[in-house]
């Protein structure tokens, strides 16, 4: 007599695991990918510049060798001159908009990532009356404020990484609150004051990075907070938490000890 097949319902839902989104990480994430796009796409800025530059040496040059024949001077510039307003500047105003476009998303997601920290923390280890005064502050002094509460180490707001923070929020600010700034339009340029003041450069945006990347990993550790964030690695962006809070009654996203495995 055969033996009959049995079938075993086994329940895998573990009821006292949850799980959610860590935003903080997802937006770092998006923060190091706009970083490396501007990156990528700022030689070709560069190749540009170099190409008007060679220009208006030859310009200088065919000034020098016409100067006592007005007309043959003016045959021998029209060329380049259609060749820098018509060709070369529109190509260094798209290259330049591009990689601002780039760097910007690297300042607001930064301090996008900043501020879902942040909120995550004071969310899952406040008390709820604190917790609802907290999430009303502006990014900065909840930064200031959390370490107090929750009697850890915080940052030197004269120091790196807070500085660094300090200026990305600056620039996001600048950004999502924008105000319009002429500047003076010139061949071979853009309007790069405008540009610095909300860092919308490379090295700014590479600055911004650094900054809040190594202020959201310190703080980790010294809250015990799951962060799976490794630079070049989307490995999840949903965190997984056990156990009760003291913020009524939640889920933290924690695991103790996991970050330093």
């Amino acid at each position: 007599m055969g033996k009959k097949n049995m079938v075993i319902e086994v329940d895998t839902t573990d009821r006292s695991s949850q799980t959610c989104l860590d935003a903080a990480q997802m937006f770092l994430y998006g923060a190091e990918e706009a970083l490396s796009r501007a990156k990528q796409k700022w030689p070709k800025v560069e190749r540009c510049r170099k190409r008007m530059q060679a220009l208006f040496e030859k310009e200088e040059r065919i000034k020098r060798k016409y100067a006592a024949d007005p007309k043959e001077m003016h045959n021998q510039l029209e060329s380049i001159a259609i060749q820098l307003c018509d060709g070369e500047q529109y190509d260094l105003e798209q290259g330049y908009g591009v990689v601002a476009m780039e760097c910007s998303q690297v300042h607001i997601s930064a301090a996008a990532a900043a501020e879902a920290f942040v909120n995550s923390v004071a969310q899952e280890r406040l008390p709820k009356q604190e917790w609802k005064a907290f999430e009303n502050m502006n990014i900065e002094g909840k930064w200031l404020l959390l370490p107090k509460l929750l009697k850890f180490k915080g940052f030197d707001p004269g120091t790196q990484p807070h500085q660094g923070f300090a200026k990305c929020i600056k620039y996001r600010n600048g950004l999502m609150h924008h105000r319009t700034s002429w500047e003076p339009w010139e061949v071979g340029k853009v309007p790069v004051n405008s540009l610095d003041k909300l860092g919308l450069n490379v090295p700014e945006a590479e600055a911004t990075f650094t900054a809040v990347s190594k202020m959201l990993l310190t703080a980790a550790k010294r809250t015990n907070i799951e962060f799976r964030y490794k630079p070049g690695s989307h490995a999840t962006f949903f965190a997984f938490g056990i156990g009760p809070t003291r913020g009524g009654g939640r889920r933290a996203p924690v695991i103790p000890g996991e970050w330093d495995q």
